[in-house]
């Protein structure tokens, strides 16, 4: 009788250790998240409505509700096609308007990278890789409320984490067939890996080194880490790396207004870019120093767990398989860093190292499940609950101190809002980090051209079809502190003095009247916003 209530409680517990606690910190967190968005947590709103932040909400609205089409505008460099396209066009179906679908594609991105993350977990463990992915979700969300760049890219889209949820799908898959001795069984495995490879390359150009490259260079690793032969592996492995290279090779065939960069690299530029390089990472850790101490025990564990691999006179296959991990994960962050100090057509900037602070979790929790002290994963599994905690109680007192929102509807955008429905007036032009923005949250269904500071067209992440010959009004934010800003001064010596102005906060819109705003149609070029 004691053995079988023994054995009855130990399944009773792991059904509630490997499906109730797992479910329960996932449904806190999505339902934290909704109050914190819906109560305009910062950094959330400053993020979340960018311009190009805006990319995706910007372009399904156009095409699906106002007729636009697709071969008018002009991508990101990264249109994001694959998976982004496919989760916010659930998202724009499933929400009513452009806030409510910024929302969902957070909710479904988080999901997506969970289930990425048991895909993965369960190339290692066998019953407890559901609770180490939410454990691994929580910490990463927690980390995107409270933790601001670039860990709020877990939330948006147009940011490149789609290349970090198909590093670790790309591992899973990677992972399983090396599992198998024989390869003609793994064709299912190969060709999922190869697609993927073919669409995010085409999506996203970051894939190839983030992912491909430092793919190859781990393979390498494994093969000698197992002491065998590694010409079947190698030959395996050409499928996903050319394919990879057809996606990118492909892009110019499938965008219609290409902006891609073309790649240049610049050697004489990297002392610059290094400066640049340690500015970013200082600004993260200086604003939110929990990244550094992320970091260094990430650093500490890692010199561990090699150590003590290394030290082993024989290695099995499942510390192969972490080594394998530990590699892809260490490679890839360098690539991430490399790129952008040999390129010259790369600004330094967060969004392109998201895999140096994301990897630290996902090859923590990795590496405590592997460690099989379940001391450990409980440990982590306290974190994850502290985290969500955290985040319950922010949003408690965020709804209490604020209420919930139906919309984002600034008050400057109401303000310009009342303006133009009072002349009826719809086509105007603005500067780039005013556009999509103001376009995106007016109730006047109004239509916003990007105007550099030379007042030259900016045809950058918009369509093409928002260009006129003749505008009717102008947006500008003389205090905005970038340079992508229209000038008054400039923008009267070119086309008069309006008809009227009116002060709308930070931003004054002049009133010119039905196509009396008229500017010489000169294309700018498409360098990178500043911001």
């Amino acid at each position: 009788m004691p053995a079988i209530m023994t054995s009855r409680a130990r399944r009773g517990s792991g059904w509630i250790g490997g499906i109730v606690v797992p479910l329960g910190l996932m449904l806190a967190t999505f339902a934290s998240l909704i109050v914190l968005y819906r109560t305009g947590q910062p950094p959330l709103p400053r993020y979340l409505y960018d311009s190009d932040a805006l990319y995706l909400p910007t372009l399904f609205s156009d095409i699906l509700l106002h007729g636009g089409r697709i071969s008018d505008w002009y991508l990101t460099p990264a249109p994001y096609f694959f998976p982004d396209f496919i989760l916010y066009f659930l998202a724009f179906s499933l929400g009513s308007d452009i806030y409510l679908s910024i929302l969902l594609f957070s909710l479904i991105q988080i999901t997506v990278l969970f289930i990425a993350l048991n895909y993965l977990l369960e190339a290692f463990l066998e019953g407890r890789q559901l609770l180490l992915a939410s454990v691994a979700t929580v910490l990463l969300v927690w980390l995107s409320v409270n933790g601001g760049v670039p860990f709020v890219f877990v939330l948006s889209s147009g940011f490149h984490f789609s290349v970090a949820i198909s590093a670790v799908v790309l591992a899973g898959l990677w992972l399983r067939i090396c599992d198998q001795d024989d390869l003609s069984k793994t064709k299912g495995l190969m060709a999922a890996a190869c697609s993927l490879s073919f669409l995010l390359s085409l999506s996203d150009d970051l894939f190839l080194v983030q992912v491909l490259v430092p793919f190859i260079g781990a393979l390498a690793v494994f093969g000698l880490c197992t002491r065998e032969v590694v010409a079947r592996r190698c030959i395996a492995a050409i499928g996903p790396a050319a394919f990879g290279l057809l996606g990118s090779l492909s892009y110019p065939y499938v965008v219609a207004n290409p902006t891609r960069y073309r790649p240049r690299i610049d050697i004489q530029g990297i002392p610059t870019k290094m400066v640049e390089t340690y500015s970013v990472f200082a600004e993260v850790i200086g604003r939110f120093p929990p990244a550094g101490v992320l970091l260094v025990a990430y650093a500490v564990l890692l010199v561990w767990v090699l150590a003590a691999t290394i030290g082993r006179r024989r290695v099995d296959q499942a510390s192969v398989k972490v080594v394998w991990l530990i590699v892809f994960s260490l490679l890839s962050s360098a690539c991430a860093v490399l790129v952008v100090l040999i390129s010259s057509g790369i600004v330094a900037t967060s969004r392109y190292y998201i895999p140096v602070f994301v990897w630290p979790i996902i090859v923590g929790v990795v590496l405590i499940g592997t460690a099989a002290k379940h001391g450990l994963v409980r440990l982590f599994t306290l974190v994850a609950s502290l985290a969500v905690v955290s985040l319950v109680a922010s949003a408690w007192s965020r709804q209490q101190e604020r209420g919930l929102a139906s919309g984002h509807y600034p008050d400057e955008i109401a303000c310009i809002d009342r303006a133009l429905e009072a002349v009826g007036l719809r086509n105007g032009i603005a500067g780039y980090w005013d556009a999509k923005h103001i376009q995106a949250f007016s109730r006047q269904s109004i239509t916003l051209a990007q105007y550099t500071e030379h007042l030259d067209e900016f045809r950058w992440i918009t369509s093409g079809a928002s260009f006129r010959s003749s505008y009717d009004f102008a947006i500008i934010s003389e205090n905005e502190p970038t340079t992508e800003k229209i000038p008054r001064r400039a923008l009267i010596a070119a086309a008069g003095a309006p008809e009227n102005e009116v002060a709308c906060g930070e931003r004054i819109l002049l009133v010119y009247g039905r196509d009396r705003l008229r500017l010489s149609k000169r294309p700018a070029g498409v360098p990178e916003p500043s911001r």
